[in-house]
């Protein structure tokens, strides 16, 4: 089995939520969620499910600012499913 480091994880899943549409930013902020729940052990929450946020900005209606980032981690909103980033500092 092949092992990558954080920071090309995060690369490449950047790379494919910006190819989606997702503004640099907010795809940068949802690798690292994504990535951070792996590495923390939480590999039900980690990259694994990027096909099916990914999937489910193509398919639409939802955009990708149905998703909050609260303290580091994902979070669904309703009534939408968890498809994009929003950052919530609070």
């Amino acid at each position: 089995m092949n092992r990558y480091s954080k920071e090309v994880l995060v690369n490449v899943v950047t790379q494919l939520a910006a190819g989606m549409g997702v503004p640099f930013a907010d795809a940068a902020l949802f690798a690292e969620v994504l990535v951070d729940a792996d590495m923390s052990g939480v590999s039900t929450h980690g990259v694994s499910r990027l096909n099916i946020y990914l999937k489910r900005i193509e398919l639409g209606p939802v955009s990708y600012t149905h998703l909050d980032v609260y303290k580091r981690q994902v979070a669904p909103v309703e009534p939408a499913p968890i498809c994009g980033t929003r950052a919530c500092d609070s």
